[in-house]
């Protein structure tokens, strides 16, 4: 395992857009939400951490359930400003 890192910090390290294209989407919505919702649903773990491998980028199911219940425990880490640091908009 890792250190502990958030949805948003994971998501960033592999690239949202990269990871779109794994996943074969044609735009970045789809993981984009993903990372508002600060939840990526568990049908992709497998996947992700297949691309995360592929990246050099250390992830284990281990840190994908810590930063899920992190997620699940901080009500106060989704507002708004958290959402733009992680998302790059305060640049």
């Amino acid at each position: 395992m890792t250190s502990r890192r958030t949805i948003a910090e994971i998501l960033d390290a592999l690239g949202v857009a990269a990871l779109a294209r794994e996943f074969g989407h044609a735009n970045l919505t789809t993981v984009d939400s993903w990372k508002r919702r600060r939840s990526i649903p568990v049908a992709h773990w497998t996947a992700l951490i297949a691309a995360a491998a592929r990246a050099g980028v250390p992830l284990s199911n281990d840190d994908l359930v810590e930063a899920h219940t992190a997620a699940a425990s901080d009500p106060a880490a989704s507002s708004d400003a958290e959402l733009a640091k992680t998302s790059g908009a305060e640049r």
